[in-house]
């Protein structure tokens, strides 16, 4: 296999760990070698076609990080045996390039900044991402209700600055129906909304 710089957070002189606050680091190529060429063969895919997967999954993670859901859905997709799969995918894990954790908690500072969304639609998108439930639930029990209020007021207060012309029960369903959408609760929705017009009062 050629010696290819992939990922950027790995050391070529020392052996890559989950830590990948660093971007000066580079990919070593030899210590992600697949186990099929470093072990000997575990399944009955061809080494040169399991190379050839092998790197392209690597320049996939070098290009965005993936989780260990969607790792093992390309894979099949490939027709890669499960065991192969799995020796790769637990290499991957050891090494820090697949870390489900760190793509979950990268979606949620997302999903919360620039779209403001609340618990129930952050959920929903992690879930299609592929990643366990119980990294979920205690990533969103770490962001605690007052994070959640505050997301849910800011998105209401913005929303309700165009709405100051309608009466104050229509500006108050639209509010409701526009936190809803994003993934807020009702009592959320409540308290967000009984902010919101309290800054932009409504005509009536």
């Amino acid at each position: 296999m050629s010696n290819v710089s992939y990922l950027p957070w790995v050391s070529p002189n020392e052996e890559p760990t989950a830590d990948t606050s660093d971007s000066s680091k580079s990919l070593d190529m030899a210590a992600v070698a697949p186990l099929a060429a470093v072990d000997g063969p575990t399944s009955v895919e061809p080494a040169d076609d399991a190379d050839e997967i092998y790197e392209a999954l690597l320049r996939k993670l070098g290009a965005a990080d993936m989780t260990a859901g969607e790792v093992l859905s390309w894979l099949d997709a490939r027709e890669v045996s499960p065991e192969l799969a799995g020796d790769w995918l637990e290499r991957l894990n050891h090494l820090g390039y697949v870390d489900d954790r760190r793509v979950a908690e990268s979606l949620i500072r997302k999903l919360t900044l620039r779209k403001g969304q609340g618990k129930t639609a952050i959920s929903m998108e992690l879930r299609k991402r592929k990643i366990p439930a119980e990294i979920i639930a205690d990533l969103l029990a770490e962001r605690g209700d007052v994070v959640e209020l505050d997301t849910a007021i800011t998105q209401a207060t913005s929303r309700a600055a165009s709405l100051t012309r309608l009466e104050r029960s229509v500006a108050e369903r639209r509010l409701q129906g526009y936190l809803m959408r994003r993934g807020f609760s009702g009592d959320v929705v409540r308290e967000a909304v009984r902010a919101a017009l309290a800054e932009h009062p409504p005509l009536g």
